[in-house]
């Protein structure tokens, strides 16, 4: 009786351990057969099998110093010919009753669609994108690492001078040995940082946090300078256009730090002391009387057309 020949079957711990579990795929319905994740051939699910499509199409898997910036470099020459489209999708396609051409359409449109995204991706980054990118270490996590990045490159590149640089480093070292509350938001965090103060009453990170709360404050996108530009068109429209540059800019002032407090006009309570100054003339500017220009007769000088309408808009707000 002749010897039944063995016929090695697809081991479901290949996808989990061993050389080959980050490239090698199941095949659906076909336990015989194996499929490379990056390659997409197809193979026999046996070692040698295994072992020998390892070596001679030379399987490297992408490490750190082998990925690349999909927004610096060009992508149509990193692109694989044949795009994998996922698990699901594959799996999809193989069940599937369509031809090789269909597949072939389908999986173009995929690249092109990629690349159009990478592209119009592209054109939205701001320049800076380099220093956005280093700004990371300034995120809690981050920043509490016992092992992390040096914060001296992200402060000259925003041109800190070297004593502020030497200070900030120094602290950057041992601010991880200071147990914070703030821990949830990078904001509020670094502003803990800068109030905190030793046992002599000093400010041990004064420098680092300052730095980090001026970088952090930054409008690193031309977004909310074109948000700023449409409210000023709202304040100083055609009939406003006599208003004077300080009044735009304490409106301007007033609307950003209602919505920062969530709060509005209605719902904002007026400290004491500022109730206090508006009863007296401490908090009004007025201007030398001239000889052709009236004067009222509690001694203040008649407001012109100008003062007027600020006058309006006072009322108004």
């Amino acid at each position: 009786m002749p010897k039944q020949a063995y016929t090695q079957k697809f081991r479901k711990e290949w996808l989990q351990e061993g050389f080959c579990k980050d490239w090698i795929m199941e095949i659906p319905g076909d336990a015989n057969n194996a499929r490379c994740k990056y390659c997409n051939s197809v193979f026999r699910a046996k070692l040698y099998d295994i072992k020998e499509h390892a070596k001679m199409n030379r399987v490297v898997l992408p490490t750190q110093a082998h990925r690349i910036d999909p927004f610096t470099c060009n992508l149509e020459e990193y692109l694989s010919p044949r795009i994998t489209l996922g698990y699901e999708a594959e799996k999809k396609l193989l069940e599937s009753s369509i031809t090789p051409d269909q597949e072939k359409n389908l999986r173009n449109r995929c690249s092109e669609f990629l690349i159009e995204l990478i592209r119009q991706l592209r054109q939205r980054l701001p320049d800076n994108i380099k220093v956005l990118k280093t700004m990371s270490v300034l995120s809690v996590s981050q920043t509490l690492r016992v092992v992390k990045d040096s914060i001296c490159p992200l402060l000259e590149s925003m041109n800190f001078s070297s004593e502020i640089i030497a200070k900030a480093d120094m602290q950057w070292s041992n601010i991880t040995l200071i147990k914070w509350s703030e821990t949830k938001d990078t904001v509020k965090f670094w502003v803990e940082v800068l109030q905190y103060k030793d046992a002599a009453n000093s400010v041990p990170f004064l420098e680092l946090a300052t730095c980090a709360l001026t970088i952090v404050s930054l409008p690193h996108s031309n977004a909310e300078v074109e948000r700023i530009f449409s409210q000023m068109n709202l304040v100083k429209n055609k009939l406003r256009n006599k208003m004077k540059t300080d009044t735009v800019n304490a409106i301007l002032h007033i609307r950003y730090g209602l919505k920062r407090m969530e709060k509005t006009c209605s719902t904002y309570e007026f400290p004491n002391d500022v109730l206090d100054s508006v009863k007296g003339n401490t908090k009004y500017l007025t201007r030398t009387a001239s000889p052709d220009q009236p004067t009222a007769s509690s001694g203040y000088v008649m407001a012109d057309e100008d003062d007027e309408q600020q006058d309006i808009f006072i009322e108004e707000l």
